[in-house]
C-alpha cells in the first residue's frame, strides 16, 4: 500500500548544521536526501527525525534571504 512521503530533518550536534530534505518516497540519494555524516564538519553520526511543519516551512528561507540581498 502506498503511503504519503515524508520530509526528514538531519542535524549535527557538533556544529549545529541542520537540513530538511524534500519528500523522496523510497529513493534515498546520499548527500541530498540522506546523510550519514555532517557535510559541514564531517562528524558522524548525524541525528535524523521526521520533519515538523515548521521545519518544512523554513526549509529554504535562509538561502532565499541571501539571494534576495544580492539584488
Amino acid at each position: 500500500m502506498w503511503s504519503r512521503t515524508q520530509h526528514w530533518t538531519y542535524s549535527c550536534s557538533h556544529c549545529s548544521w541542520k537540513r530538511t530534505t524534500p519528500p523522496c518516497g523510497d529513493v534515498r540519494i546520499k548527500g541530498f536526501t540522506h546523510f550519514t555524516h555532517c557535510p559541514h564538519c564531517q562528524s558522524a553520526p548525524v541525528a535524523c527525525r521526521p520533519a515538523t511543519t515548521l521545519d518544512s516551512l523554513f526549509e529554504g528561507l535562509p538561502e532565499a534571504w541571501l539571494r534576495a540581498g544580492k539584488r
